[in-house]
């Protein structure tokens, strides 16, 4: 979930637990800086299934090792 937090306390679906969250484009960044290729990115929004479950966008990355 996109947020300027990084090592925050808090409650997910019921459950304590610890949250960093990165931009979109800074996650993009740090994978290509690996030496990775990223070929596509993809935005998709997801609801969990639960009672306390808040639309959140999902981050997926395609990428490969240089040729």
């Amino acid at each position: 979930v996109p947020a300027d937090v990084e090592d925050l306390a808090i409650e997910f679906m019921g459950q304590p637990v610890r949250a960093t969250s990165f931009a979109a484009e800074a996650v993009a960044d740090v994978v290509r800086a690996t030496g990775l290729t990223v070929e596509h990115e993809q935005v998709v929004e997801f609801t969990p299934d639960h009672p306390e479950g808040a639309t959140e966008p999902h981050l997926f990355l395609y990428g490969r090792l240089p040729m």
